[in-house]
């Protein structure tokens, strides 16, 4: 798989086909800016994204809160790198099965925060892979037997 955007690349929608948003690195983990795949993907457009956190718009009642939960509290716990499989949803009400992968970010300036020892992170990014496709024609039973051809 492709590495995360470094924070010059995140912001560069124009080169990179996968869809990618780029949230705060702090509670609600608000939207600060995505690219036209990612808009594709969701249905929704930069402008009505910037502002808002992810929960409220794309995840819902099938999405692997979880999983999630579980991506994010490692985040913030310094990893550099997580993944989850989830449910979620566009504008629409359609949902798909998205494979995330989430990183930080730092800023250019490359500042290291005193207290921690450690550069700050600055936002998270999220790459948006829609699985679903193929995700959807198969039942829960066939998903988890099935799921490392779709994901490999």
């Amino acid at each position: 798989d492709e590495a995360l955007p470094s924070r010059s690349e995140a912001g560069n929608g124009d080169t990179d086909n996968r869809a990618i948003v780029v949230t705060e690195a702090k509670y609600p983990y608000a939207v600060v800016g995505c690219n036209k795949p990612w808009e594709d993907l969701c249905g929704f457009n930069e402008s009505e994204a910037v502002g808002q956190n992810m929960a409220a718009m794309i995840q819902g009642p099938k999405t692997n809160r979880e999983g999630i939960k579980k991506s994010m509290e490692e985040l913030i716990g310094g990893a550099d790198y997580v993944e989850c499989e989830t449910i979620n949803y566009r504008k629409d009400g359609s949902t798909f099965k998205n494979f995330l992968q989430m990183g930080p970010l730092y800023d250019d300036n490359d500042e290291v925060d005193e207290e921690k020892g450690e550069r700050e992170v600055a936002y998270f990014v999220g790459i948006l892979k829609n699985i679903g496709e193929f995700a959807q024609s198969l039942t829960d039973e066939d998903w988890d037997e099935d799921k490392k051809v779709v994901v490999s």
